[in-house]
């Protein structure tokens, strides 16, 4: 019987068209892996890759891992990247470089407990994430800092990628002081031009951070979902992200743990309205052909509709 791992890298020799997904885990047995790896550079059909990084420190030693990860970054049709690892060591910044550098079409990474041991590592991720314009989407699940570590360089990197649509950030729990060291690199982060979804899931952020990114999105027109679950928001932070959802018309999903109930119901009242098309309702331009549009397609937020209407009469003033 042919080995999981020769038939594996046969596929990948042939370019089959369905093999569009490479798991690399124990469970490919590799033993000769050179002819891996030239079967990895010879294919085109591969657009994602799952690496077990757990796997690769048990059975490789670091140069060979090393190179590994660099071959898979090399892979021609490689789109999306996601590299975990269950163990209890966190993915160093060297390995996740080594991967990174040579992806040139990168559109999508996913990274299970990646660690940031120094300011270096900081910088150094944040110069490779600049090489790489055409990523779509960051997630990183599990993040640790090391003390006095913060992620401000990296915030302002990612709103210089002009294709990034999606951010979304949970650190571990272990976490003790702020992700970031001035609240203006999350400012940064909200005045991307791109970005339609922000997550950023800890217990590490002051009211202050809130407020910041708040005020930042008043005048946001790409965002899609703001999701700051975990966070501790205090009433001005509630405050204020409900009076930058009175003024933002495209934000069509907000999650926190605030504490007053009566303003978080206010905050939603504006999301639903933003997904019935607020935006629509309040165009000097709009027509009644636009407003039966949104009447019709807003069925299920028709009564966030009526309570605008009540609460703004003037704007049925039209022709």
């Amino acid at each position: 019987m042919m080995s999981n791992r020769s038939a594996v890298a046969d596929r990948l020799l042939e370019n089959d068209p369905t093999l569009v997904k490479l798991d690399l885990s124990s469970s490919l047995r590799i033993t000769d892996y050179e002819a891996f790896r030239q079967a990895m550079l010879s294919n085109h059909t591969v657009q994602k890759v799952v690496v077990d990084f757990q796997w690769l420190e048990e059975y490789l030693p670091q140069t060979e891992y090393l190179l590994l990860l660099a071959t898979v970054g090399r892979m021609q049709g490689l789109e999306k990247l996601m590299i975990f690892d269950h163990g209890r060591n966190s993915i160093p910044m060297a390995a996740l470089a080594s991967a990174m550098r040579p992806a040139s079409h990168l559109k999508a990474l996913d990274v299970v407990r990646l660690e940031f041991s120094s300011k270096q590592d900081v910088t150094l991720f944040a110069q490779v994430m600049a090489e790489h314009e055409s990523l779509e989407r960051f997630s990183s699940h599990r993040l640790t800092l090391a003390s006095g570590v913060t992620l401000d360089e990296l915030f302002r990197t990612l709103r210089a990628l002009p294709n990034l649509r999606a951010v979304c950030l949970s650190f571990d729990w272990d976490l003790r002081t702020s992700y970031v060291q001035d609240a203006q690199s999350l400012v940064t982060l909200c005045q991307s031009q791109s970005l339609q979804e922000l997550k950023l899931w800890s217990r590490q952020l002051d009211d202050s951070c809130c407020i910041a990114i708040a005020q930042a999105l008043r005048v946001n027109t790409t965002l899609k979902t703001l999701d700051l679950q975990c966070q501790i928001i205090g009433n001005q932070g509630i405050e204020e992200i409900t009076a930058m959802m009175e003024q933002n018309y495209t934000i069509e999903s907000v999650r926190t743990t605030g504490r007053r109930m009566s303003l978080s119901n206010k905050i939603d009242m504006y999301v639903r309205l933003n997904r019935a098309g607020r935006v629509i309702l309040v165009n000097a331009d709009a027509t009644k052909k636009d407003w039966v549009k949104v009447l019709i397609e807003g069925r299920e937020d028709i009564d966030a509709i009526f309570y605008f209407i009540r609460s703004n009469p003037t704007i049925l003033d039209m022709e």
